[in-house]
Formats: structure tokens, C-alpha cells, sequence
């Protein structure tokens, strides 16, 4: 990695008045029930109704260019979208769709791309564990190869393996290609049995965006985790400043308030992180993996954070069926895990960072002064 000096990175005008106006977007498609399974259940019919809200507003075409039928946008101007959905409960794959699937549509240019971009169909992508949310009704997933990643299609009524999960808001499967099989971070399925349906096969594609679909998806499942840690620390310091204890809001005890001020470094050290990543893969720069996985890293430290001291600022509440803490909660568990867990991460920095030690050359050793 580069030598650098340290950088903040911070969101302009414009990516601000993106997130804005996606935020009514995406509360509009959560109000709708915006799954990508069909109201009358899984593998049937159309994608439910919040998922063609989500289709019509345009956002699915974020990262296409403005001739192709999308908004033109890049990485960097899509990670405060990213974020912004993350504060909100939307089930589907959305970062999945945004980051991953459909830049390999148009790449590929396939017929489907137009049927995923306003919503009618559904896309998505796998991890290098072989985990994809919503195969059952998707059309169309990207795997991520040994050779380079996979388009596949998936024909209609191919099964999917469910994996049990306590996040309400992730139908969440396994490529039957795979059956328990872990690869580790940094890489995937094998190429020639990516095929979801059970046969070898599928469209290889070029480096998305120069940097390929686990870095896209590390990215973008950062973005969203930023988010869902930015609305914990929201939920947690309204508590804190509405509940009173002994006649003042439990806010005013130092106990709870460095609690949450850490949080909100972890946080905002992350949302730098991410924003520096993307603008790295916006450049094409040749360590912008490794700059991403860094993000990745710091995202779920800051996740971390967020559910420890927000869950003990709500207290009993917090635990409670009907506030919607947990619900975020168990979803940046899900993400936390997405594309490499923490602990997955860091072995894979620290092993590129033993290669690159040793790889390079050795200088002679000082001579002696007497």
C-alpha cells in the first residue's frame, strides 16, 4: 500500500443532496414491503411491490452511464446512497443490484438488464462463500470465480439451498454448487461449477469497474454498514437525551456519554474510510482492494461499536421485540459477515502485507562505525 499522508475524506454538496433525495425513495419502498420475493411467496410471481418502487425511482441504473439508461454515477457519489439506505429496514438485495449485478448486465450486455433496472426482475450477486440473498427469484447472479467472476442465469424454478438466518429482513441462500464449501476471503467459487442451476457454465466477465465484484461488494456492504450504525447511534442518543434517571436524562452520565461519543469516532473514521476507498476505485487506482477491504474492516469496527454502547444506552427497551433496534441489529450482523468477516479481513490484509514485505528487497545491512 502506498505511503500517504492521513486523509478525511468528507462528502460534498452534491453527494449530500444525493443521499437526501434518496431518502423518501427508500422509506417509501420499506412502507411498500420492498422484498424481491413476491407478496403470495418466495420463487413466484413478480417482485413485490417495494422493489418496483425502488425500480422506478432509476436508483438500480446508479453506476451506468447516462446513455445506457442509467444516472451516470460514481462509486464515491453512490456510497452516500449506500448509506443513506442502510439507516432504513429495505429488504432485498439492494447492494447486491446497485454495486454488483447490474454493472455486469450492462457488461455483458445482457438482455435482461433493462427487466432489472426498473424493477420487473430481479439480480444478484454471491459471496466467496457462496451465500446470495434472494436466489430463489433471482434471474440473473454473479459468482465470484477463481478465473474471474461469473454471470449466470439461473432458469426458472432451479432450486436454492435456504440458509436459516435471524435477520427478518434477508432471505438468504447457498449455491448448490458449493454445499459446504468456505473459501476464504479473497476468493470464490470455482469457475467451472458456478452454475447455480447445477451445471458448469456462465458468462466471465472483465474486472467490474477495474476492480471485480468481491471489492465492488465489500464496498458497497461497507457503505450500508456505515449506515446501519449511523442510525443506531441516532436511535441510541435520542434515548439518551429523552429518558430521565434521577431527575436528569441519562444522557448526562458520563457512563453513557463517552460511550456514545466513541461510537461516533468509530463511525465517522469509517465513513472517511469508505469514501477514501471509493474514490480509489473511482481512479482506478492498482491498491484500491486493498484500500476497500481497509474500509471494510473499519466499517464493521464501527458496527461493533455501535451495537455494544447503543444496546446498553436503550437498556431493557433495546432488547424488546417491538423496538427497532434489534431489527437493525441482526441486518448489520448480516452485512458484517457479507464478503469477508472482520477477522477474515484482517488476515487478508496482514497476508498481503507479509508478501509484499517479503518480497521486497533486502538492503544491505549498515556498516560498522568505530
Amino acid at each position: 500500500m502506498r505511503s500517504q499522508a492521513a486523509r478525511l475524506f468528507d462528502l460534498s454538496a452534491e453527494q449530500l443532496a444525493l443521499a437526501e433525495a434518496a431518502r423518501p425513495v427508500f422509506a417509501a419502498a420499506s412502507r411498500a414491503g420492498s422484498g424481491a420475493a413476491a407478496p403470495d411467496g418466495p420463487g413466484t410471481g413478480p417482485p413485490g411491490p417495494g422493489w418496483r418502487v425502488l425500480g422506478g425511482s432509476g436508483l438500480f441504473g446508479a453506476l451506468l452511464p447516462e446513455d445506457r439508461g442509467g444516472l451516470g454515477l460514481a462509486p464515491s457519489e453512490l456510497v452516500p446512497i449506500t448509506e443513506e439506505a442502510g439507516r432504513v429496514p429495505v429488504p432485498g438485495p439492494l447492494v447486491e443490484t446497485l454495486w454488483i449485478a447490474v454493472p455486469a448486465l450492462a457488461a455483458g450486455d445482457h438482455p435482461l438488464l433493462d427487466r432489472v433496472l426498473d424493477g420487473r426482475a430481479v439480480a444478484t450477486a454471491a459471496d466467496p462463500a457462496g451465500r446470495a440473498p434472494d436466489l430463489d427469484v433471482a434471474a440473473a447472479v454473479v459468482v465470484p470465480g477463481a478465473r474471474g467472476d461469473l454471470l449466470v442465469d439461473r432458469p426458472a424454478g432451479a432450486t436454492a439451498e435456504r440458509v436459516s438466518t435471524s435477520d427478518r429482513l434477508e432471505r438468504s441462500f447457498r449455491l448448490p454448487s458449493a454445499p459446504g464449501r468456505r473459501p476464504g476471503p479473497g476468493r470464490g467459487v470455482p469457475a467451472s461449477g458456478g452454475d447455480p442451476a447445477g451445471r458448469p457454465g456462465g458468462h466471465l466477465l472483465p474486472p467490474l469497474l477495474g476492480t471485480g465484484a468481491v471489492t465492488l461488494g465489500r464496498l458497497g456492504g461497507a457503505a450500508h454498514l456505515v449506515g446501519i450504525a449511523a442510525r443506531l447511534l441516532e436511535i441510541a442518543v435520542g434515548h439518551a437525551r429523552n429518558r430521565v434517571q434521577f431527575g436528569v436524562p441519562v444522557g448526562s452520565f458520563q457512563a453513557v456519554r463517552h460511550r456514545l461519543a466513541d461510537t461516533h469516532v468509530e463511525i465517522e473514521i469509517a465513513r472517511s474510510a469508505v469514501g477514501g476507498a471509493a474514490t480509489d476505485v473511482d481512479r482506478g487506482d492498482p491498491v484500491a482492494a486493498d484500500t476497500v477491504a481497509c474500509a471494510a474492516v473499519l466499517a464493521r469496527r464501527a458496527f461493533a461499536a455501535a451495537e455494544r454502547h447503543c444496546l446498553q444506552a436503550l437498556g431493557g427497551i433495546g432488547f424488546t421485540w417491538e423496538h427497532e433496534l434489534h431489527v437493525l441489529v441482526k441486518r448489520g450482523h448480516t452485512f458484517a459477515h457479507r464478503f469477508g468477516s472482520r477477522r477474515d479481513l484482517e488476515r487478508l490484509l496482514g497476508a498481503g502485507l507479509l508478501d509484499a514485505a517479503a518480497a521486497a528487497p533486502r538492503p544491505d545491512p549498515p556498516r560498522p562505525h568505530i
